[in-house]
């Protein structure tokens, strides 16, 4: 197999569930001090997210520009993710090894991003933690719900992640991404299910037979 290219992550991921964005609103900010009650609650909300080791879900997409997709995305701690649209959208996205690889099943190209390069990875660390080269920008808890914003440390211009949440207990229903440039892409959880047995072959990528894949 060639050696993965690191193209932008924006290019990558534009038709995905990280999709780019042009939308213009502030920066992430300075990073938030947390309270005492809003550090337990970041500690809960750890505690929880590494207590998923698998989940798969339908998924509604609301992309920058108003566009709406329709998919499945299956997770598998640590390091194994698949997000693949319904039709008519050929895109298809997997892990492979340390990197996220897009898959256009009409023109059968493959394009990737480290998973360490972006929060694109961030939901299937082996051990997921708000702190350390993740930035907590804002934490908010109102009736019921809970909204935890997430910035690279080192690369806060790079976008935000927040992570939407029921507290009645803690249960993962939305994430909101926006990129660099101001993107908004929010994603919908529908009908998660948690901790479920998964198909190992599910997150392997075999290529189709007409592809002029390297040996």
């Amino acid at each position: 197999m060639k050696r993965p290219r690191r193209p932008l992550l924006s290019a990558l991921l534009g038709a995905a569930l990280f999709a780019a964005a042009t939308l213009a609103v502030p920066g992430p900010g300075p990073r938030a001090e947390a309270t005492a009650g809003q550090a337990d609650l970041v500690s809960r909300v750890e505690a929880y997210l590494n207590s998923i080791r698998t989940m798969r879900s339908r998924f509604l997409q609301i992309g920058p520009s108003g566009e709406v997709s329709r998919g499945t995305v299956l997770i598998s701690r640590p390091g194994k993710l698949r997000i693949e649209y319904d039709p008519p959208s050929p895109v298809l996205i997997l892990t492979e090894s340390n990197y996220l690889m897009l898959y256009d099943k009409d023109l059968q190209s493959r394009s990737y991003a480290s998973l360490d390069d972006s929060l694109a990875g961030f939901l299937v660390r082996p051990k997921i933690r708000l702190s350390g080269d993740v930035a907590l920008r804002k934490l908010e808890e109102t009736r019921g719900i809970v909204r935890l914003t997430l910035a690279q440390a080192d690369s806060p211009e790079a976008g935000t992640l927040t992570l939407v949440f029921d507290d009645g207990p803690l249960s993962l229903r939305q994430w909101v991404v926006v990129d660099g440039q101001g993107g908004e892409t929010r994603v919908s959880l529908e009908n998660p299910r948690f901790n479920i047995k998964l198909d190992p072959e599910r997150f392997e990528f075999t290529p189709p037979d007409t592809e002029d894949y390297p040996k």
